[in-house]
Parts: structure tokens; C-alpha cells; sequence
């Protein structure tokens, strides 16, 4: 602001020059001189003063300037050499680093190394030692199995003697056996076709005979299964296929379709028929008094019975140990029963061809006690109920 005062005072007095003449007449050139020099004088100085203060105003911007480019630069500089320890520093710790890592790998291989080296040797002395055992104990196993196999060869050839022995023994004696039972039974054989023989000769034309020993048979309902009914007056017998309750009687047979006679014999000769009539399943015959009531059983002399029986209409056997088919022509209706105590034997006849069937010897089974009871069966409890009964005939004044 001082400059152009200056400046504005310089120029008032280089306009004021032209009017001092007009004013001041004798002084105009003197004073126009001076005034000329004075105001060159003073836009002199004013100019240098602009010049100054515009110079000093230059050097001040430039100075200004380089300082803070100064400022900056060594800033940048500061940085950059503070970059550059950075970079230093950290390159040197990553290098330490490194080289750490690397030692403490050196190190931790070398452990890894020796500890799996001292396992390695550890497993090593281990299997080592568990081979050597297994070795002891093969070579203690293949010892021990030899002398075994010794002793078991020894065994087997003594066992394999006493047995080639023993199994000679036994077939010699089973055969011998066979050949024994083979001729016993072809000598029971002939006995029953003599038997046979005698009593069809000796019977065939006898029948009014054997009526003369008749008598009068009658059932016991108290023996007879629950499955059985007995008619009044004891002479049928009748399987209802229905199993009645009836009070507990130890006389009565729980498991088997039979039935005895109220009474029994000890000593004669007595005779009796029986009408079969269609029937496919009985038996007929005698039964020691102490035979078993309750539970299963079989038929046969050794147990109490002498019977004779038929299955399924087509087979007749004797009650036997074992049972024995008996050779039957046609179809047997009615069955005559003679039990000769005297002659210690019962024999069945078919009545209606006045022939003989077959005799049983009540000697075998004569350990049994008691009386000698008709025995009468409608066959098997298994098989198909049949409901025609079975009859026990009864004899008149003409049949004698």
C-alpha cells in the first residue's frame, strides 16, 4: 500500500508541471526542471520500490516456496531413509527368521530323526524278540506235536486193534446170532404151521366142541377207554369217537381203545365168539388181570397179551414180539376164541369157515399174575372212528 502512495505522489507532481509556468511565471522553468527531476526522482524511487517490494515479494514466494519444497524434499528423504531401515530391519529379521526356522527344522528333523530311530530300533528289538518266542515256541510246538503224534499213532494202532477185534467178535457173533434167531424162527414157523395143521384137523369137524366149552361173557364198562360205550346188557362194544369224562378208575385204559371181560378164568377150557362183522381195525384174545391199565403200551405175550388183530381190513397178524402176519383166504366175519388153560394156549378160529387162524402159547408171559380176562379192542385210537360194534354172539341149544 505505501508503494502506490508513492507512486500516486509522483504522478501528481509530473501532471503539476505544466500548470507551475501559468502560476508562477518567473520561477516556471526552474521549477518545471526541478519538478521534472523530482517527480523522475521520486517515480524513480517509487518504481524502485515497486521493483524492491515486488522483488522482495518474489524472493519472498520463492523462498517461501524452496522452503517448503526443502521441507518436503528432506520429508521425503526421512521417509525414504525410514523406508529403507524398514526394509533393513525387516529383511534382517525375516533373514534371523529363516535362520531360525531353519535351525529349529534342523533340530526337530534331528529329534523326529532320533526319536523314530530309537522307536525303529525299539519295534525292531520287539519283533525281534516276539519272533525269537514264536520260534522257542514252534520249535517246543513241533517237539511236543511229534511225541503226540507219536502217542496218537500208538493209540490208533491199539484202538484200531481192540476195534478190528471187538468188530470180529461182534460179526462173528452177529452173524452167529443171526444164524441162531434165522433158525429159531423157522422152527416157530414150523411149530405154527403144525399148530395150524394139528388144530384145523383136529377142530375143523369139532365146532359143536369147542360151543361145548361156551361162556358167558360180558363186558366191563369200569375197564373200558372213554371212547368206548358199552350197550347194556355187556355184550357190544361200540367206539363213539367222542372221549367221554368219566370219575378216575384205576381198572380203566386211558390211552388205548380196550375193554375186558367182568370175568376172568384161572383154570379150564372156556370158549367164546365174537362178530366183527365189516369192521377194518380190532383185536381179540386174552389179557393177564395185572396187566398195565394207564399209558402207552404194546400187544404181546411178554405185556399180558395174546391177541390176534386186524388193520385196515387187510392185514391179520398174531400179537407177537414181533407181530406175525397170519395167511388169511377172504374176510373174516365172525372170530371163535378157545382159551385151554390145561394146554396152556389160546387159539382164533374163523367161525364161518369152521377153520383154525392161529394158536399163542400162554406159557410165554406166564409170570403174570391173575385171572386170564377176554380181551377186545376196536383198533386204534389214530385211526378213523367206525361205529359198528363189536358183538359177542351168543349160543343156542342148536349151535351146540
Amino acid at each position: 500500500m505505501e508503494q502506490r502512495r508513492w507512486l500516486l505522489l509522483a504522478l501528481a507532481l509530473l501532471l503539476a508541471i505544466p500548470f507551475s509556468g501559468s502560476v508562477f511565471p518567473g520561477a516556471s522553468e526552474w521549477v518545471s526542471a526541478s519538478w521534472i527531476q523530482l517527480s523522475l526522482f521520486l517515480l524513480t524511487l517509487a518504481a524502485g520500490s515497486v521493483l524492491v517490494f515486488q522483488g522482495r515479494r518474489v524472493d519472498s514466494l520463492e523462498t517461501v516456496w524452496l522452503k517448503n519444497h526443502q521441507h518436503l524434499y528432506q520429508k521425503i528423504q526421512t521417509l525414504q531413509e525410514a523406508f529403507q531401515n524398514e526394509q533393513e530391519s525387516t529383511q534382517r529379521d525375516i533373514q534371523l527368521l529363516r535362520t531360525d526356522l531353519e535351525n529349529e527344522l534342523g533340530r526337530t528333523v534331528e529329534a523326529n530323526t532320533r526319536t523314530m530311530e530309537s522307536m525303529w530300533k525299539e519295534d525292531l528289538l520287539q519283533l525281534s524278540q516276539q519272533m525269537q518266542t514264536l520260534q522257542e515256541a514252534f520249535q517246543n510246538m513241533e517237539g511236543s506235536t511229534q511225541c503226540d503224534l507219536q502217542m496218537i499213532r500208538a493209540d490208533m494202532k491199539n484202538e484200531l486193534g481192540r476195534r478190528v477185534k471187538e468188530n470180529t467178535s461182534r460179526v462173528l457173533e452177529s452173524m452167529w446170532l443171526m444164524d441162531i434167531q434165522q433158525l429159531s424162527q423157522e422152527i416157530q414157523t414150523l411149530e405154527k404151521t403144525l399148530q395150524t395143521t394139528l388144530g384145523s384137523t383136529k377142530y375143523d369137524l369139532d365146532l359143536p366142541v369147542l360151543r361145548s366149552y361156551k361162556g358167558d361173557v360180558i363186558l366191563d364198562a369200569d375197564t373200558a377207554h372213554p371212547r368206548l360205550e358199552i350197550s347194556a346188557d355187556g355184550k357190544r362194544v361200540k367206539d363213539t369217537g367222542v372221549i367221554r369224562f368219566l370219575l378216575r378208575n384205576e381198572k380203566r385204559f386211558d390211552s388205548h381203545l380196550f375193554v375186558l371181560a367182568k370175568e376172568g378164568y384161572t383154570s379150564g377150557k372156556h370158549y367164546w365168539e365174537v362178530n366183527v362183522g365189516t369192521r377194518r381195525n380190532w383185536a381179540l384174545g386174552i389179557a393177564c388181570e395185572s396187566v398195565t391199565r394207564k399209558g402207552t403200551l404194546t400187544l404181546c405175550p411178554e405185556n399180558g397179551f395174546w391177541v390176534i388183530a386186524c388193520v385196515d381190513g387187510q392185514d391179520y397178524l398174531a400179537c407177537m414180539n414181533p407181530w406175525t402176519c397170519l395167511t388169511v383166504t377172504g374176510y373174516l366175519s365172525k372170530i371163535g376164541i378157545f382159551l385151554d388153560i390145561p394146554a396152556k394156549q389160546v387159539s382164533f378160529y374163523d367161525v364161518f369157515k369152521a377153520v383154525a387162524l392161529y394158536t399163542l402159547s400162554i406159557a410165554d408171559g406166564s409170570s403174570q399174575e391173575g385171572k386170564f380176562l377176554p380181551f377186545f379192542s376196536t383198533g386204534l385210537a389214530a385211526a378213523e372212528p367206525d361205529t359198528e360194534p363189536l358183538a359177542i354172539l351168543q349160543f343156542s341149544d342148536d349151535d351146540e
